[in-house]
């Protein structure tokens, strides 16, 4: 009989391993058989759940007669798998090759941390808080594009011309999109700040805003080096340092964006992108898009090496 952990993932951890997770056989009259894997497995954990990267070897053993076969398993944790650290460099098409007020350079650092990886039994489905991300993006706008006057204010093109933002979100669903598929969904929430130049006749400032969002998404592998990636944010932005016109009210945001990807065959450390973004404002329908063409390269592999 051939026992599978046939629609999810077994956390290698001592809860799901020693206190009796279940393979499945079905026979071909359907008739299940159920293999506990505290039967065959003992887990020792030498530190924390989540440890660094590093080798495990798994033994095979002769209960009966106390003794070790002499083949065995070696397995290694890949590089960055509990920490993810990524910086990306790219321009705005609409800013370079037209007149949109967009950031011409761009940087965005990004970390992602895995808090735990625990699935919901025999599902694909990883339970809340699963990971955090922190994104800093840097704009370079041409300079008469650098502050937004008052006069025509808007509080979409009071977003666009931010020139740093920031924010921090958490996983409330994270899952497979098919059977052991690397390919996945996400549901996350967190907030985030803002920071852009405001222009008053011939006085200006640096002023703070601040949104919370929640954001579904997919990534998507469609090969070894391509895939897709798309999220749509819908977000609160609250401005307290625009208090002309009523403009510091709550106002709900929309932003969808689009990302393709590829990377050289066997090198997932960097990448090349373009991403299409869309903001809207719900009330007035003011909008922007932004067209992203740009290099990403994953830190957290090439400090590694």
């Amino acid at each position: 009989m051939k026992f599978s952990n046939a629609q999810a993932p077994i956390g290698v951890t001592s809860y799901r391993l020693d206190k009796g997770d279940k393979l499945l056989y079905r026979s071909s009259d359907s008739t299940e058989y159920y293999l506990f894997t505290n039967n065959f497995w003992e887990y020792e954990s030498l530190g924390n759940y989540a440890p660094d990267d590093g080798l495990y070897i798994i033994e095979k053993k002769d209960y009966l007669n106390d003794s070790k076969y002499k083949d065995g398993i070696i397995l290694t944790r890949g590089v960055g798998i509990n920490n993810i650290f990524d910086l990306r460099l790219y321009t705005d098409g609409l800013a370079t090759l037209g007149d949109e007020s967009n950031g011409l350079i761009q940087t965005t650092a990004s970390f992602k941390h895995i808090i735990h990886r625990i699935n919901y039994p025999n599902k694909g489905l990883i339970v809340p808080f699963h990971y955090t991300k922190t994104n800093l993006n840097l704009r370079k706008f041409d300079s008469k594009f650098a502050s937004i006057d008052t006069s025509n204010f808007t509080r979409s093109s009071y977003l666009q011309k931010s020139w740093l933002s920031t924010d921090i979100s958490f996983s409330l669903i994270n899952g497979w999109v098919e059977n052991k598929s690397l390919s996945s969904f996400y549901l996350d929430f967190g907030a985030g700040l803002f920071l852009s130049d405001l222009k008053e006749q011939d006085n200006s400032k640096t002023t703070i805003s601040y949104a919370f969002f929640l954001e579904p998404g997919l990534n998507l592998e469609l090969a070894d080096n391509f895939g897709t990636d798309l999220s749509i944010r819908r977000f609160l932005h609250y401005s307290p340092e625009t208090s002309f016109n009523n403009e510091d009210k709550r106002r709900r945001f929309l932003n969808t964006q689009f990302e393709l990807f590829w990377n050289p065959l066997g090198d997932r450390n960097s990448r090349i992108y373009g991403a299409l973004s869309h903001t809207i404002d719900m009330k007035t329908k003011d909008s922007f898009f932004e067209l992203q063409f740009g290099y990403s390269i994953r830190l957290t592999d090439l400090f590694k090496k």
